[in-house]
């Protein structure tokens, strides 16, 4: 199966394994596509692990800027040598992905370059929709979803934009809470600076690695946030294109994680939150044949 995967596909395959899945059952002409958005996002997310200064996380994100913009100024002279940037670049154009989406999604990495934790709340959200939320948007635009005469509306493609910006939003969030003590190993906390200080948590408590009952109740607000965005868009089932089911079966995996991390008591030690592959991919097979996501 490998041979047969674009360099995207692997990219996505090896560093978002959840999307990947779910990717898999998007129409089989445009999955190349989703692909190639998970692996730019991929590649975006794993800046700040791959360079020694923050500088040099700027410089990369700067190429990034400079190459969407020479790809939206003239298709036919987009940087070579960079395989992701290729098959993302062919998306763009095939599917016309909108730039605002792709240029904030990069900003937003410039977050991820700095020790210190977002400001506050709004700002964590921001960076979560930014980012995550991202990548569902342009898998919808990808996957048609607002090409489809039912969506055509303004109403009804409005609420499919907001219940993928709150699952973009949602799976950031638990995203965050499971790297929670690779964070603190680093010396690091995605918990907002004001929730901090509402709580009477120094930003050296959180990073200690001494689970309190105030870190567990800055978790289960995050975790709230996240849960409330999944009900409201898994209430969109029944109403969506079938070609853009995909887009949305992540908020089946994100639900389980919400719900470990329940049982859980809010404490993401030890790998708590993680499942089988084999689990994850029987869970979204029978998601995707009902549409239940």
């Amino acid at each position: 199966m490998s041979a047969s995967l674009s360099h995207s596909a692997r990219e996505a395959r090896r560093r978002d394994r959840d999307r990947f899945i779910c990717a898999l059952f998007a129409p089989a002409e445009r999955r190349q596509a989703v692909y190639s958005i998970l692996a730019f996002n991929a590649e975006l997310a794993r800046i700040r692990g791959a360079v020694s200064e923050p500088i040099l996380g700027e410089m990369r994100l700067q190429w990034w800027r400079d190459a969407i913009a020479a790809l939206f100024d003239d298709p036919d002279n987009v940087p070579s040598g960079n395989p992701v940037l290729s098959e993302f670049a062919s998306a763009v154009r095939k599917y016309r992905l909108p730039r605002p989406v792709i240029d904030a999604m990069i900003d937003a990495r410039a977050a991820d370059l700095i020790d210190a934790p977002h400001a506050d709340l709004e700002a964590l959200l921001a960076y979560a929709g930014a980012t995550s939320g991202g990548v569902t948007e342009l898998t919808l635009h990808a996957l048609g979803a607002y090409d489809d005469p039912d969506v055509e509306t303004g109403e009804l493609m409005g609420a499919v934009r907001r219940a993928g910006a709150q699952l973009g939003a949602a799976w950031a969030l638990i995203g965050l809470i499971r790297a929670h003590h690779a964070l603190a190993a680093e010396g690091r906390t995605f918990i907002p600076r004001r929730q901090l200080a509402t709580a009477g948590l120094s930003l050296e408590q959180v990073v200690a690695g001494e689970f309190s009952d105030e870190l567990r109740d800055q978790l289960q607000l995050l975790a709230g946030i996240a849960s409330q965005y999944v009900l409201e868009c898994r209430s969109m089932r029944g109403r969506l294109p079938k070609g853009c089911i995909a887009a949305f079966l992540p908020a089946n995996l994100a639900w389980r994680y919400l719900q470990r991390l329940r049982r859980a008591r809010y404490n993401p030690a030890g790998g708590v939150l993680e499942r089988s592959r084999a689990t994850a991919q029987l869970s979204i097979i029978l998601r995707a044949l009902t549409g239940r996501f």
